[in-house]
């Protein structure tokens, strides 16, 4: 169990295990789509770059039907691998959506919580990233 504040557990365990730091964001997002109605863990995106293969994990929440067509809403999350608070914050909203899905009428929100190559990298940008 970690027991420091979500961001700072979430650097010192990366250190530890890159891979691991990727599942205490996804692990829980995929408990609550296991016992939710609303909430779905879809296929991940799945994509090559520089001969390794990585998956960006995804999400959906229904909202109740509220018209027509739902609006439809992409979230990203994790996009700096150092900072994982947005990350969290994605699972704090997606708790509070399971607690109350009224909020989400009408709306299909698509969620992306993470961008694993910066996420496991622990560094702002991947090694592939180029600033001028």
């Amino acid at each position: 169990m970690i027991a420091a504040s979500p961001t700072t557990s979430l650097r010192a365990h990366a250190q530890r295990n890159p891979r691991r730091s990727l599942d205490l964001i996804t692990g829980p997002l995929d408990e609550i789509a296991r016992d939710s109605a609303s909430f779905i863990a879809g296929e991940p995106v799945r994509f090559d770059l520089a001969g390794q293969t990585h998956a960006l994990p995804r999400y959906m929440f229904i909202g109740p039907q509220g018209g027509a067509e739902p609006m439809r809403i992409g979230l990203f999350a994790g996009i700096h691998g150092d900072e994982p608070a947005a990350s969290f914050a994605l699972l704090r909203f997606v708790r509070w959506l399971e607690e109350d899905p009224e909020i989400a009428r009408g709306y299909c929100l698509f969620l992306y919580p993470t961008a694993p190559r910066v996420c496991c990298a622990r560094r702002r940008h991947s090694s592939r990233v180029r600033l001028k």
